[in-house]
C-alpha cells in the first residue's frame, strides 16, 4: 500500500516537473515588421520561410480575430439589414459593408499584399504590431461611403 502511494507520488511529481508552460509576449510593430520583410525579399532560405510563415500566421490570426471580434459586438441584424442581405445579390458580404467597419479589405488582396504595406509603413518605437496592422488596414483599405 505504502509502495504504491509512493508511486502515485512520484508518476506526479514527474509530471508536475515535465510541464513546461511559456508566456507569449505581445509582439511589437518592430518585429512584426522584421517577420514580414521575409515578403519583400526573393531569397528561399529556411529563416526567411519561416518568417514568412510567422507574419503569414499573425496576419491571418488578427484579421479573423477582428471578424468574430465583430461577429460578437454586432447586434442582431434587423428586418430591413435581413432584406438587404438576401436580396442585394451579396453586395453587402462583397463590400463588407457596415457601420462598425473602419476597414474593408477586398477579396483580390492577398496577405503578402498587407505585409509588403506593413514593411513600408514608419512606427513609433512602442506601437505594437496590433495599432501597426490598424492602421495600415485603415490607410489602405477604407470602406466606400
Amino acid at each position: 500500500m505504502l509502495k504504491h502511494v509512493i508511486l502515485q507520488i512520484s508518476v506526479l511529481v514527474v509530471l508536475l516537473a515535465a510541464f513546461n508552460a511559456k508566456a507569449v509576449e505581445k509582439m511589437n510593430a518592430a518585429e512584426l515588421q522584421a517577420v514580414c520583410q521575409a515578403f519583400a525579399s526573393k531569397k528561399e532560405t529556411s529563416e526567411l520561410n519561416n518568417n514568412k510563415s510567422l507574419c503569414s500566421m499573425y496576419l491571418k490570426g488578427f484579421l479573423a480575430g477582428e471578424n468574430l471580434y465583430r461577429a460578437e459586438t454586432l447586434p442582431p441584424a434587423t428586418f430591413r439589414e435581413k432584406a438587404l442581405a438576401s436580396r442585394a445579390g451579396g453586395l453587402l458580404e462583397k463590400y463588407q459593408l457596415g457601420d462598425d467597419i473602419s476597414y474593408c479589405i477586398p477579396k483580390s488582396t492577398n496577405i503578402e499584399d498587407i505585409a509588403i504595406l506593413i514593411n513600408k509603413q514608419r512606427p513609433a518605437a512602442d506601437d505594437s504590431a496590433e495599432s501597426l496592422i490598424k492602421s495600415v488596414l485603415q490607410q489602405n483599405f477604407q470602406c466606400a461611403k
